[in-house]
């Protein structure tokens, strides 16, 4: 019963609120947050994968997984925490700029 709840709370913070905003964003063409929101979901795509990949063994390992991803999503969404942010800039970005230095750019005209 705590899974499915903890799941309908981080669905409706993680995707309905963050897509309200993101919307909300779009509409008033507030450059500001439409950058904010692009770096949330360019966070949260890997943080999906990572779930989709390990959220069974995760589930089973961790006692409060589901609070722990909880915790996590909103910690992501939220704009006084702007955890998104802090994700991106310390480690997605770094790594991203690490890889596109060591690999060329993918055209698939050539």
């Amino acid at each position: 019963m705590g899974q499915l709840v903890s799941t309908a709370i981080t669905v409706a913070i993680g995707f309905i609120y963050s897509g309200f905003l993101g919307y909300r964003a779009l509409s008033r063409c507030d450059e500001q947050a439409k950058q904010e929101y692009l770096v949330f979901w360019s966070v949260m795509g890997p943080s999906l994968v990572v779930e989709h990949l390990l959220g069974t063994i995760l589930a089973q390992v961790l006692p409060f997984y589901f609070l722990l991803r909880l915790v996590w999503i909103t910690w992501l969404v939220l704009p006084t925490t702007r955890g998104a942010d802090i994700v991106f800039n310390h480690f997605l970005g770094p790594a991203t700029r690490y890889w596109q230095t060591r690999n060329p750019p993918f055209n698939p005209t050539r």
